[in-house]
């Protein structure tokens, strides 16, 4: 019966996915600039699509609750990914960090991303 607990517990740690830890800055610019991104907040209640292009501009066009467009800057800054925009908060600068949670799946504080 031991050897089974060790055994079950040695499959559990190996099922954990190894980028459960946030993305390093380096993986958020790999996996993230240039793409298409399919954003939606974790309440559902906002979803959209935005893209980060690598000249450090970011687009975001959100379809739910209301169709909005909005256009600013985004930067990394450490392991975080940092965004700027012309209207949303105010065009306050606010910076995410981010987890791979599936394929091409990436949470972080409100929302979920998916990548093409």
């Amino acid at each position: 019966m031991k050897k089974m607990i060790i055994a079950v517990c040695a499959v559990l740690a190996f099922a954990v996915p190894a980028t459960a830890r946030n993305l390093t800055g380096a993986e958020l610019q790999e996996k993230l600039i240039g793409k298409r991104i399919k954003f939606e907040s974790k309440d559902g209640q906002f979803k959209g699509v935005l893209r980060y292009n690598k000249n450090g501009k970011v687009k975001v066009t959100q379809s739910k609750p209301e169709r909005f467009k909005d256009k600013g800057i985004w930067w990394i800054k450490g392991n975080k990914i940092c965004n700027q925009w012309g209207i949303l908060r105010d065009g306050k600068a606010k910076c995410f960090s981010y987890k791979e949670i599936g394929p091409k799946t990436y949470g972080g504080g409100f929302f979920v991303l998916k990548t093409n």
